[in-house]
């Protein structure tokens, strides 16, 4: 097919520049111009009419798009050839090219052949669908079918979605951003991991981690990430995988030392031939304060102090008169102290943050 061009003059006084859509084979190509706020508003509803045509007339699509991104909005459904983006905030993508592959991702039995792959990994958080033909089924029951994504390899299945039989379309919604460069179903547990939940939670100043493969193949390791920024990750551990499995495993791992901030968490899974891809994000938000926990309660013996890393500069342990009868070097980290020796009564931990703050917590020594 010939090359189309789609030109669109917007005719309001204060905007002379124009809106170009290119189609090779029926590809988009987006200008590095045309900038303004209400250009792109022209830019979603035309890319988002223009889209619709595309897929109705079940062309094969390559789309890309350059410099001048592209911007789906929040809670718009926008189809791109059979695939589906419902993004639950607006989400801009540029000099990427989406495009379809008819090659199967490994597996028993391998994927669909419709494959989407993106030139560039995009973050995304919202709805994914994608419609397929019964020729593309290669050999998978299409009631079990689910939504699988990668960013690179292996790839993780999805639990939970829908299939709709009738109109050979399957959706499920990624409840929190994930990171693929491709996008295909398959069914259910076979292909490298599939991830049943990941999730993560307080634990006094503690964040635990818990993770569950309802199958496994040639997987390896789990690398438990951190982050305070979901940009830049810290390695924290390394969970070893069940390798081969087809029944429910569950991991776990604690993060003792959370930052005093926002801490987002992923996983890195990682095939035996050193391939692998994300999970999802997590995050959980700590704001620093002492927690103080005595046992037996009263304490008879020692009280156990559980602050997160690095925020308590200095401890004073005082009685009822105010007199310090202990006190930490400044800068040591106590996470026991021995209270044996004296007389039953009311005590108080005096407790100085690295950020000036005191706090004061009474206990009773028994």
């Amino acid at each position: 097919m010939g090359q189309l061009w789609y030109i669109i003059q917007l005719k309001q006084a204060y905007v002379s520049k124009f809106l170009r859509f290119s189609a090779y084979k029926l590809g988009i190509v987006f200008p590095h111009n045309a900038c303004t706020n209400r250009l792109n508003v022209m830019k979603k509803l035309f890319f988002f009419c223009l889209s619709a045509i595309l897929s109705s007339r079940g062309a094969t699509a390559q789309v890309s798009v350059g410099n001048d991104a592209l911007i789906l909005i929040a809670n718009t459904p926008a189809s791109f050839d059979g695939l589906t983006l419902n993004s639950s905030s607006d989400l801009t993508v540029s000099n990427n090219v989406l495009s379809i592959s008819t090659t199967a991702i490994p597996g028993s039995p391998p994927s669909i052949t419709r494959v989407y792959k993106f030139s560039s990994p995009i973050t995304f958080e919202g709805t994914v669908g994608l419609f397929y033909q019964t020729s593309e089924l290669n050999g998978n029951v299409e009631g079990n079918l689910k939504i699988v994504y990668a960013n690179g390899s292996p790839s993780v299945t999805t639990t939970g979605g829908t299939v709709d039989a009738v109109n050979n379309y399957i959706s499920n919604e990624l409840s929190s951003p994930v990171t693929f460069n491709t996008v295909t179903a398959a069914t259910a547990g076979a292909l490298p991991v599939t991830l049943a939940y990941f999730t993560v939670k307080k634990e006094v100043t503690a964040a635990q981690i818990s993770w569950e493969t309802s199958s496994e193949t040639n997987s390896d390791f789990f690398e438990v990430q951190r982050s305070s920024d979901a940009k830049s990750w810290q390695v924290l551990g390394k969970v070893f995988a069940q390798s081969d499995s087809r029944t429910a495993n569950s991991y776990f791992y604690t993060d003792s030392n959370p930052l005093r901030s926002s801490n987002f968490y992923r996983l890195k899974m990682v095939d035996r031939d050193g391939s692998f891809t994300y999970s999802s994000m997590r995050t959980l938000q700590f704001d620093g304060d002492v927690a103080v926990i005595s046992y037996p309660n009263p304490a008879t013996e020692k009280i156990l102090i559980a602050p997160q890393s690095g925020n308590v500069s200095l401890l004073k342990l005082l009685n009822v008169q105010g007199r310090v009868l202990y006190e930490s070097g400044e800068g040591q980290t106590v996470r026991e102290m021995d209270v044996k020796k004296y007389p039953s009564g009311m005590y108080f931990l005096e407790v100085l943050q690295s950020d000036g703050s005191v706090k004061l917590i009474k206990f009773i020594k028994q």
